[in-house]
């Protein structure tokens, strides 16, 4: 079941020597740039479009992403609402680029196997979720 939209946004510790150095106008200068990627240990890579580094490093904890790329290890496309707070105290910087907007907007869906019906305060929060 679809429960809302989130915000990828490209972002960068200030500290960053791309950023540092003027080297980022564009969204293809990220291949130079180590990219943080959020996702399943467990799981391959299907879709090959997140990553657009030509190096990068990934984790499972979208904490542990947040803090490496504060930390300056590479960049990441993260969670606008999460990252907001943290560029607006100047401890990440949202990416511009001439080129094109920076973020990406995806669906967040709750799924469930259907062999296994959803009890009656799982079915609460999916609805709470889904008019929030």
């Amino acid at each position: 079941q679809h429960i809302g939209m989130e915000t990828l946004v490209a972002t960068l510790s200030p500290t960053h020597p791309a950023l540092l150095e003027g080297r980022i106008h564009y969204l293809e200068d990220l291949v130079n740039v180590r990219q943080i990627l959020v996702r399943s240990r467990d799981l391959p890579l299907l879709d090959p479009r997140p990553l657009i580094g030509a190096t990068h490093w990934s984790t499972d904890s979208f904490d542990l992403a947040l803090q490496m790329v504060e930390a300056g290890l590479g960049w990441g496309d993260l969670p606008l609402a999460r990252v907001a707070p943290l560029v607006a105290a100047g401890r990440l910087v949202r990416l511009q680029f001439g080129n094109t907007r920076n973020e990406l907007q995806l669906p967040i869906h709750v799924l469930w196997r259907k062999q296994h019906p959803l009890h009656q305060g799982a079915r609460l929060l999916i609805d709470l979720l889904a008019a929030g």
